[in-house]
């Protein structure tokens, strides 16, 4: 695909996200010079904040979901255990973790390379995001704050 082809389609793309987003009344900010979709839900028991963005080199829908607190220095290594846990598990996406701050992010993406994305896909992508985010994030949390070994996480996730 050609720059400006690949441009254009990345414009649809990202104008098919807000015109889904719009359709079902969520509240969102955009950057649409940058192609990216920023919001939140509440979650379970944390929020969850999700961040879609269209990348047109790589024909790309890429969806973030960033953990709303950041683990401490001492955690990392327990942290990194656990996210190795719940990769292994996942079937879609994936969980990394900044090693230099703490931050860890829930990613997803799909390709709209010959093909045409529909509202079920973003629907989709973001279902999957916030189900998979919500089911961790307060063990996480909970490690974090030494409040649940890795160990005790790890036996959790065996068991499920």
């Amino acid at each position: 695909m050609g720059n400006t082809n690949s441009a254009e389609k990345a414009d649809s793309v990202y104008r098919g996200i807000v015109a889904s987003l719009n359709r079902r009344n969520w509240r969102f900010k955009e950057d649409p010079e940058n192609r990216v979709v920023t919001f939140g839900v509440s979650g379970n028991d944390l929020p969850v904040k999700l961040a879609l963005s269209v990348d047109s080199e790589k024909e790309l829908v890429c969806l973030r979901s960033p953990f709303t607190f950041k683990i401490k220095d001492d955690k990392r290594i327990d942290a990194i255990i656990a996210i190795s846990v719940m990769n292994y598990a996942l079937s879609v996406g994936a969980f990394s973790m900044n090693m230099s701050d703490g931050q860890i992010t829930f990613v997803m993406t799909t390709s709209y390379k010959d093909s045409t994305l529909t509202e079920d896909v973003f629907e989709s992508l973001i279902d999957i995001s916030v189900n998979t985010v919500d089911s961790y994030n307060d063990r996480i949390f909970a490690i974090n704050m030494g409040l649940l070994s890795v160990e005790d996480f790890m036996a959790q996730e065996s068991n499920d």
